[in-house]
């Protein structure tokens, strides 16, 4: 902020110099017959013609400015560490069936007046549907955080497959956990690349579906 106002006034300053400067020593010049008032006026035109690359010059400074402050605002993401760490004794989770369940879990987002979950408990079988409905900030997604370990609860207990998250390391628990959010990103790239960016080193024939007992496509890459 501080350099775009700094940066036009300046470009205004040494535009108008310029044009000053011209009017003055030319129209001197024509006055003592050493130049025309054509050649005046083109002069002028040249000058105004040079001028415009400085307000361009202008405008890449600010365009720089909000770009370093965007960039900041980029890297303090990149740096920050998060507050949910993996146990020393954490132990990678095995392949899993599936089975869910939740034992008197409470959570609070940090600043929250209120708990966005207060002592909630319910299972998931594996193969079994389950539908969470509620109102905007009811929780629904919280649930989903707290599962995938991108926050830890403030008290109960999650298991999956009466395993506590806890004692899990969390790249062996989201491998295992797939999610499809409200709103979904796909990377300027092939639907091919897109697959691949789940995981490293997967091929083609990876990222490829077989038609399942349904009919319905069956994906083959373990996201």
């Amino acid at each position: 902020g501080k350099m775009i106002a700094r940066a036009f006034p300046l470009i205004f300053l040494l535009t108008n110099l310029g044009t000053l400067a011209v009017v003055w020593l030319g129209g001197l010049q024509v006055i003592s017959q050493n130049m025309t008032i054509g050649e005046l006026v083109a002069f002028q035109s040249y000058l105004m013609m040079t001028m415009f690359p400085l307000f361009m010059l202008g405008m890449i400074v600010a365009m720089v400015s909000q770009a370093s402050a965007s960039a900041e605002r980029v890297f303090e993401i990149l740096d920050a560490q998060s507050e949910v760490v993996d146990r020393p004794d954490a132990a990678p989770l095995p392949p899993i069936r599936g089975q869910v369940a939740f034992e008197d879990v409470s959570f609070r987002y940090v600043g929250g007046e209120r708990d966005t979950l207060s002592h909630v408990s319910f299972s998931a079988e594996p193969g079994q549907t389950v539908a969470i409905l509620g109102a905007t900030g009811s929780g629904k997604s919280t649930i989903i955080n707290i599962l995938t370990r991108y926050y830890d609860v403030d008290s109960g207990t999650i298991l999956i497959d009466g395993q506590n998250l806890r004692q899990l390391t969390r790249d062996s628990l989201r491998k295992q956990i797939g999610a499809v959010l409200q709103e979904a990103f796909l990377f300027t790239d092939t639907v091919m690349n897109n697959l691949k960016y789940a995981r490293k080193g997967a091929t083609d024939k990876d990222c490829r579906s077989e038609s399942g007992s349904a009919g319905m496509p069956r994906p083959e890459l373990d996201l």
